[in-house]
C-alpha cells in the first residue's frame, strides 16, 4: 500500500501541465489544460482571466483534473496509466512560496505572466483515482491516501452469462414485429423467462425504432 501511495503522490512529477475538465456557465463540459505545480499536497494552475476555463471555474468550482500517460510510453493503448482527481477551484491570494515553486518549474516567465491577466488558482483535492493497468484502479481520498481498490480487485470480467440472451429471447426479438400483441403478451413458449414488462418494452420499440433489424 505504501508503494502505491508513493506512486500516486509522485505520478505528476513527470508532467508540466495538467488536463482540466470544467463546466461552462451553461453546464456544458469543457476540456482544457494549464501549467501546474504541486505544493503541500495541493495543485496550483496558472491561467489567463481571458481563458474560457477561468470563467468556468469562477462559475462552477467543481472540476476534474487528469495526468495521462503518454501514448508512446503506454504498454497498451486501452490501459494507459493515469491519475485523476475531483477538485474544488479556490481563488485566493497566492503566497510567495507557490510563486517561487512556479518559477523553479516553469522559469521566470511566470513573473511576466503575473503582471498581465494571469492568476494562480488552487485546486483542492476531494478524491481521486489511480489507474496502473487492467484491473489495477485505486481510490484515493483528499489526503492522497489509497482507501480502496476500485472494482474490488476483480479486474475486467467476461460478460455475465446471466445477461446473455437465450435462444428463446433471440427468436422473440426477431419474430415479434410480425406477431400480434396478444400472442406476444402470452407466455412465450421458447423462453418462459421473458418477463411481461420486457415484452411490453420490445413491442413498444416496434413502433419507435426498427433499426435493430438492420444493425
Amino acid at each position: 500500500m505504501q508503494e502505491l501511495e508513493h506512486i500516486s503522490k509522485h505520478f505528476s512529477d513527470g508532467f508540466l501541465s495538467v488536463s482540466i475538465a470544467s463546466l461552462t456557465p451553461e453546464g456544458t463540459p469543457y476540456i482544457s489544460y494549464a501549467p501546474f505545480v504541486k505544493f503541500e499536497n495541493h495543485y496550483y494552475i496558472i491561467i489567463s482571466q481571458m481563458a474560457k476555463h477561468y470563467h468556468n471555474l469562477k462559475e462552477h468550482q467543481d472540476a476534474s483534473i487528469m495526468f495521462l500517460e503518454d501514448e508512446s510510453k503506454a504498454q497498451s493503448i486501452f490501459f494507459r496509466k493515469r491519475l485523476s482527481y475531483e477538485v474544488d477551484a479556490v481563488f485566493e491570494d497566492t503566497n510567495i512560496e507557490v510563486i517561487e515553486a512556479f518559477k523553479q518549474r516553469h522559469g521566470h516567465m511566470i513573473d511576466q505572466l503575473l503582471t498581465l491577466d494571469f492568476v494562480i488558482v488552487r485546486l483542492k483535492i476531494k478524491k481521486g483515482l489511480l489507474v496502473l493497468g487492467a484491473g489495477r484502479a485505486y481510490v484515493i481520498n483528499s489526503d492522497e491516501k489509497i482507501i480502496d481498490q476500485a472494482g474490488r480487485g476483480q479486474g475486467h470480467q467476461k460478460w455475465n452469462k446471466a445477461h446473455n440472451p437465450s435462444l428463446g429471447n433471440v427468436l422473440f426479438i426477431w419474430i415479434y414485429p410480425h406477431v400480434p400483441l396478444w400472442i406476444i403478451l402470452a407466455k412465450w413458449p421458447w423462453s418462459p423467462r421473458v418477463s411481461f414488462h420486457w415484452k411490453i418494452q420490445m413491442y413498444q420499440r416496434r413502433f419507435l425504432d426498427d433499426s435493430y433489424l438492420t444493425n
